[in-house]
């Protein structure tokens, strides 16, 4: 995917300028129209991802659940609040140029289509905890297999039919950037962002395993060390789905109760991917420069932080799906245009394999944390798997 996509950005920033307008309108307009298709689905497949996580957890034990699902959402926040700080001191740097040279007139689609919204994505998203945790608590065997295959379903259409169409579907948008200007910006600003990215990811993830491990240098690098064969899985195929079970046998390695990481990392691979959580936000601070001049405020970039952290209980740990799931996110919350909603697709999708190597040594640490807590908060007995 990488590939093709560097494909596509090269070939209509070489040649963008050489196609004629009616021609890249028509594209637009398609790209348009399979994204207004997207979204028109878009809260069935929230509901199912989300359905099928929370169907998952053991509602016979809602100490362990509810500490599990906090954890997610307090790593995933604290990972958000320091993406931004990063992003307003670098903003220099990831930024190198702030004006767009544009035509005098945008490229602009011969129509558009505007399909009804039967659901919005907030309202999928309550649906599918509410029921979630209803088969979960209740163990309601008809309901949970009713989720599993609706969420097999959603990950065959993300996985078979949205990813191979993705160089399609971003074409016009793409094309629209060169003509207007912005997709020169995203070349100048990709090589300074992924290395703050990169070093952010170093960073924050290395203090993780330090903090977990008492500050014991050689006990965290023993513990990265167990955990750097599913980032290699994860890093290649750019799926931290795909790497799940290596990640699991890294995990109990670095696990007192080596069961845990069996019942957690199924869960966490979806929800919590502490690559996304750090990398995103800096994606979107730079095209929010480009767009706006300024980064946004607290306040709203705050908004915007709930919203993921609600939001990325529909992941699917495939390639390109977070940043698919929070376009709704960036446009509602951030006031990204649909020229900036596709050139963040893009951008993730370039920084993808990176993404998903942080997440998956996000989730090695996630684990380790999840354990010392647990045992504060369970301290008297140790729940089975066969129990869960």
């Amino acid at each position: 995917m990488p590939v093709k996509l560097t494909i596509v950005i090269l070939s209509a920033f070489l040649l963008g300028s050489f196609l004629p307008e009616s021609l890249k309108s028509i594209l637009l307009t398609t790209s348009l129209a399979m994204k207004e298709i997207l979204l028109f689905v878009l809260p069935a497949i929230v509901f199912f991802l989300v359905f099928a996580s929370f169907s998952q957890l053991s509602g016979g034990f809602m100490v362990f659940t509810g500490l599990l699902i906090s954890l997610v959402c307090i790593s995933n926040f604290t990972a958000l609040m320091i993406a931004y700080p990063v992003g307003v001191l670098t903003q220099d740097f990831i930024v190198t140029t702030r004006t767009i040279s544009a035509h005098s007139h945008g490229l602009t689609p011969y129509f558009t289509i505007h399909l009804p919204k039967v659901c919005d994505n907030s309202t999928a998203l309550a649906l599918g905890v509410i029921l979630g945790v209803y088969a979960s608590s209740k163990d309601r065997k008809i309901m949970k297999n009713f989720a599993k295959k609706g969420s097999a379903l959603v990950n065959l259409f993300l996985s078979k039919i949205f990813t191979p169409v993705l160089p399609i579907f971003i074409l016009g948008f793409i094309l629209k950037a060169q003509h207007d200007g912005l997709l020169s910006v995203l070349f100048k600003n990709f090589v300074p962002l992924l290395s703050v990215i990169v070093t952010l990811y170093a960073c924050y993830i290395g203090f993780l395993y330090m903090l977990v491990k008492g500050f014991r240098l050689k006990k965290a690098l023993s513990a990265l060390k167990n955990i750097l064969p599913a980032t290699i899985i994860g890093f290649s195929s750019m799926s931290s789905a795909a790497a799940m079970p290596i990640l699991i046998d890294g995990a109990s390695k670095n696990a007192k109760d080596k069961e845990l990481p069996k019942r957690i990392v199924p869960f966490i691979t979806n929800t919590h991917m502490m690559g996304d959580a750090l990398a995103i936000p800096l994606m979107a601070m730079s095209l929010y420069i480009v767009e706006y001049g300024h980064v946004p405020s607290a306040d709203k970039y705050l908004i915007f932080a709930i919203g993921y952290v609600l939001a990325k209980f529909a992941s699917a740990g495939i390639p390109g799906e977070t940043i698919l799931i929070m376009t709704p996110v960036l446009e509602s919350k951030l006031g990204f245009t649909s020229e900036m909603s596709s050139i963040i697709l893009t951008t993730y999708l370039l920084f993808d394999p990176f993404c998903t190597l942080g997440s998956i040594f996000g989730n090695g640490a996630f684990s380790m944390a999840f354990e010392k807590l647990k045992n504060l908060a369970l301290p008297r007995r140790v729940v089975s798997a066969e129990e869960l």
